[in-house]
């Protein structure tokens, strides 16, 4: 693997100027700058747009999981041309990961790597596309992993922070599906929408956006339980504070007073399935930010005020600095959390370190076996799909002919090991993506 900063570096310098003249880089993860898009309407439905190519020729596997990438290869060099979503499925019993059979990929705006995607409850998918001004849903077919529009995408202005560093969580769901929240770095607010159960459509709350009072925020994340939201500061792999609202009926959010956590563990925050707990990750590099920081944030919420604090025995020791985590969510195996980083040497990527939180004590473990490595293909951003079985690393390479961006799924055994037992596939460009069950 050549070296990953000069990747880092290198992209974070060429989308800040391609952002200025709207073009889209080969691969990349990261977005850029501020869009300064009107706003208007006042949900997604109406007119549909159209499919494109992308597709086609794959696995007729019986599906254990659809995965979903952007594809901007069509917007290389300024070209103008669309985009993509890229379907694939995942088929543990078949043993294979591959372009979906038959797919029509969904086409989606040209130069505009996007800023987010999220599923939600297994029936939707969204995305943001920051230099358009604009979000995009479609439906998903439970048998065929098919994609459908759900109809015009639904405007919105929105500005992020830059550099917005690979892994970033600035559009997600709560546990239940029923909302969609948007962090607006520069705006210093966040975007709320409902989400209509049977159409996927999109409604503004009342009030939305709503302002953040202390911070720029950055990443953001419920409680397991999406009772509160806690929003971090925007900063880009340099530690954090963070702040909390209350979610209340149709989304409305309100602050809550006396929330504001100084500390350096709140890059990144995820919240555990019992909805007791935060864990947390600076998010430094020695590569990216100067110095690693081997620890892991353990905060408890109180349940009543909802006003997060560091718990007992926090921080956590790590043997490897956590640039990325991911939270298992609700399964039989228990709540494990892993870690994600890149080696000090920057000439690869570390081993994913796995930790146990049990809900009832909020103690968090390194499992046995730790950090995984062995024969695994490693990378710096993973995301589980909802059975909590399988984790999904992203992973790209500096190659003699471009860029190599990998998806491999890692399968979690009951005690928290993983394995790899089907091999990784190549995504056509960096971007983001996401995984659901069928």
């Amino acid at each position: 693997m050549k070296s990953l900063l000069r990747w880092l570096v290198g992209i974070f310098i060429m989308l800040g100027t391609l952002l200025l003249s709207n073009c889209s880089p080969y691969g990349c993860r990261v977005t850029f700058g501020s869009s300064t898009c009107t706003s208007s309407g006042s949900g997604i439905g109406g007119g549909g747009t159209g499919g494109g190519g992308g597709g086609g020729g794959g696995s007729n596997a019986t599906p254990t999981a659809f995965v979903y990438a952007v594809d901007q290869v069509g917007g290389v060099n300024g070209t103008g041309a669309n985009g993509t979503i890229d379907g694939f499925d995942l088929s543990n019993s078949n043993a294979s990961f591959l372009p979906l059979a038959g797919y029509t990929a969904p086409l989606i705006p040209a130069n505009d790597p996007g800023s987010g995607m999220v599923v939600v409850n297994k029936k939707f998918v969204y995305a943001i596309f920051e230099i358009t001004g604009e979000i995009a849903g479609w439906s998903i077919d439970s048998s065929t992993g098919a994609l459908t529009p759900l109809g015009a995408p639904f405007p919105i202005s929105v500005s992020l922070n830059a550099p917005i560093a690979p892994g970033q969580f600035q559009m997600i769901t709560d546990p239940g599906g029923n909302y969609l929240f948007i962090s607006s770095s520069l705006g210093n607010d966040i975007f709320v929408y409902t989400i209509d159960s049977t159409t996927g459509a999109l409604t503004a709350a009342t009030n939305s956006p709503f302002p953040v009072p202390s911070i720029e925020p950055g990443n953001i994340t419920t409680d397991g339980l999406g009772r509160f939201l806690y929003v971090c500061l925007g900063s880009a792999h340099e530690g954090g504070s963070f702040e909390a609202f209350s979610i209340g009926t149709g989304g409305v959010l309100t602050f809550l007073p006396g929330s504001f956590v100084s500390t350096n563990g709140a890059w990144q925050l995820v919240g555990d399935p019992s909805g007791k707990y935060l864990i947390g990750t600076s998010g430094e590099s020695l590569t990216v930010s100067g110095s690693d920081d081997l620890h892991l944030y353990l905060y408890s919420i109180n349940q009543s005020t909802g006003i997060a604090s560091p718990a007992a025995g926090s921080p956590i020791t790590t043997q490897f600095s956590p640039f990325t985590i991911a939270m298992q969510p609700p399964s039989s195996n228990g709540e494990f959390v892993y870690s994600f980083g890149i080696n000090d040497t920057d000439s690869g990527y570390n081993g994913i370190e796995g930790f146990l939180l049990d809900p009832t004590t909020g103690t968090l473990t390194e499992l046995s076996g730790s950090p995984f490595s062995n024969g695994l293909t490693l990378g710096w951003w993973g995301q589980f799909d909802q059975s909590g079985n399988n984790l999904l690393v992203y992973s790209s390479e500096i190659t003699g002919s471009g860029t190599l961006v990998q998806l491999a799924p890692l399968q979690v055994g009951s005690d928290g090991t993983l394995t790899e037992p089907i091999a990784a596939t190549t995504l056509t460009t960096a971007g983001y993506w996401v995984v659901t069950d069928p």
